[in-house]
């Protein structure tokens, strides 16, 4: 679980010296609340409702908002949330929106007309949006589970979208650069106890990423796009299957889907305007690498049952 080290960034990132005065180690609290605003036409809307008038320090929202027109609003009911927002630039929009558990939030804006939304509702979950630039858009839904979710986004009109709901999810998305797109949907096993897991990484522009991971645990997909004009699409459905996407160059595209269990593949784009595409199905631990170089090239492998091995290499 991130769930400390994004609670320390997000600790640093949005505390200000002498914005907030955290309350004793035995003060009892059903919530807190702390707002900064520096500038002029800034919006804030807290919200808070405690269930449990026993526990120590229900609710705590924190938010700081520096400069023209920013909006941010946080809602909690249930017990032991933590929502901190930190807005800097003109007309940045936040909403926080907390139901029930242990969860944490952090969204921290910077430039103009960023868009970023959290909506938590019920197991041990973790959040965190970070946005600098302009017209960038987040947004990270969570469902049951213990679930954890880190976006980062640099530069200008970049989506991000992630949906989580099941059990033991884990995902991460970073983007740096104009226009790109990723989004990532993840639903678990209730009893599970290996965590899905997925890492996408887009630098350059106008590069798009699209995974899936349906029932199942112990799922992997990593995806890492540099240049422009890319796009990666994965679907992941059983357990312990793993996926490498790399594209660097432009206007590649690869598509893998896995259903079954225990299935491994791999594909690498260098280069220009190839296409790779994958699909293992009906069987477990089958194995597919696919490497293209240079431009123009076109691979497609199907493998059904188990056991499978494929390598192909085109330059």
């Amino acid at each position: 679980m991130r769930k400390v080290l994004l609670s320390t960034v997000a600790l640093v990132a949005l505390s200000i010296s002498g914005s907030a005065v955290a309350a004793p180690k035995d003060a009892k609290l059903s919530n807190e609340a702390y707002v900064e605003q520096i500038g002029s036409g800034n919006v804030n809307t807290q919200d808070q409702t405690n269930n449990n008038a026993h526990s120590v320090i229900g609710h705590l929202s924190d938010t700081r908002q520096d400069g023209e027109r920013n909006t941010a609003s946080t809602t909690q009911r249930g017990t032991k949330h933590d929502a901190r927002i930190n807005q800097k630039g003109v007309e940045n929009e936040a909403i926080q929106n907390q139901q029930d558990g242990a969860n944490f939030t952090g969204i921290v804006q910077d430039g103009y007309k960023n868009r970023a939304a959290a909506t938590q509702s019920g197991g041990i979950q973790d959040a965190y949006i970070d946005q600098y630039g302009s017209y960038n858009e987040a947004s990270q839904s969570m469902a049951g589970g213990q679930h954890d979710s880190d976006i980062d986004q640099r530069g200008l009109a970049n989506k991000a979208f992630s949906v989580q709901s099941g059990y033991e999810n884990d995902n991460k998305i970073d983007q740096w650069g104009d226009d790109n797109e990723a989004r990532v949907t993840q639903s678990g096993i209730a009893t599970a106890q290996t965590a899905n897991k997925v890492d996408v990484t887009q630098y350059g522009t106008d590069n798009k990423a699209t995974v899936d991971q349906a029932v199942g645990r112990g799922n992997e997909a990593t995806v890492g796009q540099y240049g422009t004009w890319n796009e990666a699409e994965a679907l992941q459905s059983g357990s312990d299957n793993t996926l490498t996407q790399i594209q660097v160059g432009y206007s590649h595209f690869a598509k893998a889907e896995q259903l079954g269990n225990g299935n491994d593949a791999m594909q690498l784009q260098f280069g220009s305007d190839n296409e790779a595409r994958v699909k293992q199905f009906g069987g477990n631990n089958n194995y597919s690498f696919q490497k293209q170089e240079n431009s123009y090239n076109y691979s497609i492998v199907s493998q059904k049952g188990s056991d499978n091995r494929s390598s192909v290499t085109q330059k």
